[in-house]
């Protein structure tokens, strides 16, 4: 099997389809989106005669340099995105079964890897009714999505990252040294390291989602449920810094400052359910004083990256101040 899947990776993607999902044939296909910077695309089948009707392909092609769509196409950019494809790879691999019975994800089918080429075969989230995609939402909408980001973290609480990045997130100071280099000098420039340690070094630590910005959860179409997409920057680290990136993706500076507590407040109650064999009160004393240093952590990286980017706000000003202010505790 293994010898005619790579036979039919150096010929054709349709090919390959029909033997892993075994269809008759294919009926339609359409393009659900352009990878990042060129290095690939996102395809639904649509398939007759197979166990399933409608399929996702994600097809990377990562042998070579691309042109990054904000001007960053370095050599670090480049091998930080092969890496996060082949650990999104082992996310659907080694974790996805694991966690399935918790959290809503698409379901591998197949995973080829071929040279410079990795073909990863998903349950289409759209035809089990997850089909809505939300630009911005509303506070109900957010929790679901915070709820499932609790579910995640208290179901991998101190567990290891094999596979996985040995940090979670894409923009944590390790990676985004180019960016870092690109800020102007200001305080928060002067506090990075500080601040990256500080989160680095937190006992309790999970595996973050890395990416879980709002484009990224799915919702149901006939009830409360939601699901997360995209495992490339999973790894390790604490809940603040995917929670801090979710809520800035989903609503307003203005929602930001009205909701900030009580979004804080129903994480840790979400968190709570899933948190076996942990002082929980130990966990969020540690964890939640971060949140206003996950924010300043994130912002660090916006600065060097695009200075005038829209997440740079009133609010986002107002939580690095408070973090800096904070800093001689730690």
């Amino acid at each position: 099997m293994k010898l005619m899947l790579t036979l039919f990776l150096m010929l054709n993607r349709d090919g390959i389809v029909k033997a892993c999902t075994k269809a008759d044939r294919i009926t339609s296909k359409e393009l659900i989106q352009s990878l990042w910077s060129d290095y690939g695309e996102i395809i639904r089948y649509t398939l007759s005669g197979a166990v399933y009707s409608s399929i996702v392909v994600k097809h990377i092609k990562i042998s070579e340099l691309k042109i990054h769509p904000k001007g960053w196409s370095t050599s670090n950019s480049h091998a930080r995105k092969v890496k996060s494809y082949e650990v999104e790879g082992n996310w659907y691999q080694f974790y996805e079964g694991i966690l399935s019975s918790k959290l809503r994800m698409p379901k591998l089918i197949e995973l080829i890897k071929e040279g410079g080429e990795i073909i990863l075969i998903l349950e289409d989230l759209d035809h089990k009714g997850f089909s809505v995609r939300e630009k911005k939402a509303s506070i109900f909408e957010l929790k679901q999505c915070i709820s499932w980001l609790a579910t995640l973290h208290g179901n991998t609480l101190l567990s290891e990252s094999t596979g996985l990045w040995s940090r979670g997130t894409y923009w944590h100071l390790q990676t985004r040294i180019d960016e870092y280099n690109a800020m102007e000098d200001s305080p928060l420039k002067s506090c990075s390291n500080q601040i990256d340690s500080i989160l680095n070094r937190v006992k309790y630590k999970c595996i973050l989602h890395g990416d879980p910005k709002l484009a990224n959860f799915c919702f149901h179409n006939s009830d409360d449920s939601v699901a997360g997409l995209d495992f490339q920057y999973t790894g390790s680290g604490c809940g603040m810094q995917d929670l801090v990136y979710l809520i800035g993706s989903a609503i307003s500076p203005e929602a930001c400052f009205q909701y900030e507590n009580e979004l804080i407040e129903f994480y840790f109650h979400e968190l709570k359910k899933h948190v076996k064999n942990v002082d929980f009160n130990a966990l969020k004393k540690e964890w939640s004083p971060l949140f206003t240093i996950a924010w300043a952590d994130f912002n660090r990286f916006l600065m060097g990256w695009m200075p005038g980017h829209e997440k740079l706000n009133k609010y986002s000003d107002h939580i690095t101040l408070r973090a800096l202010d904070t800093l001689e505790k730690y």
